[in-house]
């Protein structure tokens, strides 16, 4: 991290533990794209699975298992210290990971709430608002508003009080167009398991994320 800071990135991904040269880094760089301050983006969905599920389901080692905890754990508490700090910080999937579907942004906004420990309404904001900016596109994207991309998803019941209910979108709409067809080949096998994690309550240590097996 001292490194990429250090050249002048736009932003980090997945994070890890922060010391305070980071933090000092971070506050003091100013990144390339449009001059503004470089952001840590949180990818939690990538390591919680190997850190919660069964080795035996991941094909990995225990040793692998154990890594998937110290990673999980890692990119937690960096975004956790990002907040405290001030730091920008933007939510991704890193899709096609193991266990990281590509329709399943949503699982990425609820694990934000529960292990950095926000309410639905800042990891909304974050998903949306705080992702546009991050990318550039805060002048277009981001908010429902006049001038702005009509990038819109309408869901039965309210995020604000359970984030799955962006699981099946009623509707979408993409720059002011309605998507018609809203069928999504789903992988029910993972899709079960990642629900089972879901369940899962967040840990307090030094292991938020992990030692529940299945």
């Amino acid at each position: 991290m001292r490194v990429a800071l250090e050249s002048g990135v736009d932003t980090i991904e997945h994070g890890a533990p922060m010391t305070p040269e980071i933090v000092g880094l971070y506050r003091s760089g100013v990144a390339q794209l449009k001059g503004r301050k470089p952001s840590l983006t949180c990818t939690i969905s990538p390591a919680l699975p190997f850190a919660l599920l069964d080795p035996s389901k991941t094909h990995s080692t225990e040793v692998q298992k154990l890594n998937g905890d110290i990673v999980c754990a890692g990119i937690v508490e960096g975004a956790r210290t990002a907040l405290e700090q001030g730091i920008p910080v933007g939510l991704g999937t890193d899709s096609s990971c193991p266990y990281v579907t590509h329709y399943d942004m949503w699982r990425e906004v609820a694990y934000f709430a529960k292990y950095a420990g926000v309410g639905n309404a800042f990891a909304l904001h974050t998903a949306t608002r705080v992702n546009a900016e991050l990318l550039g596109l805060g002048d277009v994207a981001g908010l429902v508003e006049k001038g702005y991309d009509a990038d819109i998803v309408v869901t039965e019941g309210d995020p604000l009080d359970d984030l799955s209910a962006l699981r099946r979108p009623l509707y979408v709409m993409a720059r002011g167009a309605l998507v018609e067809d809203l069928r999504v080949k789903r992988l029910e096998r993972i899709d079960a398991e990642l629900d089972w994690i879901m369940e899962q309550p967040a840990r307090t240590g030094d292991s938020p994320c992990g030692n529940a097996v299945s």
